[in-house]
């Protein structure tokens, strides 16, 4: 791409499938998720052990998920852990905050660059006060619209004023990704935009949406009634002489035992294989389905 383009994130709600953590009888947040993330957690302990010289016995008792008043030094790794693999708002936002600060380390023309993260904190989860405050400490903007909608897309009308950016991704609260697969995913969908002046709206048929803001403004100037479905938003746009496009190739994902499903990155790591594939032999392939 020759210019460098700006994208404003928008966080939002849990995805519609999402499901809050459900513990066992007598289990709580904290054993729940050693439970289920059994191995990272395990490495996570065998990292910490290694940075402060735990001993055998500390170590098996950290890998139970055992604490005393003395582990309160650790506090804070521990804490980073369990927010990186509970569906809160504040995980999104950590990601988030990497991807406008550290995007990649890869060989790769990147493209893109991400203005401000807005959090809408009157759809967000569970935990409001630390995600407001993991926000305010990765300079994350903090909206409460005056209006209430159905649907975080139908803020959009509502939130403009706070858009800088010549694209606008919606991102639900709760979901995570692998910074690197991420900034190749939009780095393919931002050039995607740039070679086509028309197409104003992309869905990865999953979790997000990309939409350029000239064709939103566009849209509202000519008084059209912005509506609360995503579908209603494209048929909008498309009547309007513009054109969406569908691809499943999600940017970000959500656990199965949140309600998510499983495999989703592992969806984009291919998918961008063979665009890379069929482009050192120079074939022409349309990666995404018009409409």
């Amino acid at each position: 791409m020759d210019n460098e383009y700006t994208i404003s994130v928008v966080v939002t709600g849990l995805p519609s499938n999402a499901r809050q953590p459900m513990p066992e009888p007598g289990e709580s947040i904290f054993q729940f998720v050693i439970r289920n993330h059994r191995q990272k957690w395990r490495n996570f302990v065998d990292n910490l052990c290694q940075k402060s010289h735990l001993s055998k016995v500390e170590r098996e008792r950290f890998l139970h998920g055992r604490f005393t008043s003395e582990d309160s030094k650790w506090s804070k790794e521990i804490e980073h852990f369990m927010n990186s693999h509970l569906p809160t708002a504040s995980r999104t936002i950590q990601n988030l905050a990497e991807l406008r600060d550290n995007p990649t380390n890869l060989d790769i023309e990147i493209g893109f660059s991400i203005t401000e993260i807005l959090w809408l904190k009157k759809q967000s989860g569970m935990d409001k006060e630390k995600t407001e405050s993991i926000a305010r400490n990765y300079n994350v903007k903090i909206i409460e619209p005056k209006v209430l909608t159905g649907t975080p897309y139908a803020y959009l009308p509502h939130i403009l004023d706070y858009i800088k950016g010549n694209f606008i991704w919606i991102v639900p609260g709760g979901t995570y990704f692998l910074v690197p697969m991420t900034t190749h995913g939009l780095t393919n969908i931002i050039e995607g935009f740039s070679k086509l002046t028309e197409l104003s709206l992309f869905c990865d048929d999953l979790y997000t949406i990309i939409v350029r803001t000239s064709a939103l403004h566009d849209v509202l100037n000519r008084g059209h009634r912005w509506p609360d479905d995503p579908s209603a938003e494209m048929e909008l746009f498309r009547n309007c002489g513009y054109r969406v496009a569908i691809q499943r190739m999600p940017l970000v994902e959500l656990e199965p035992i949140y309600g998510g499903e499983s495999g989703v990155i592992d969806e984009v790591v291919k998918e961008l294989r063979q665009i890379a594939s069929n482009g050192k032999k120079n074939v022409e392939k349309p990666w995404w389905k018009f409409w």
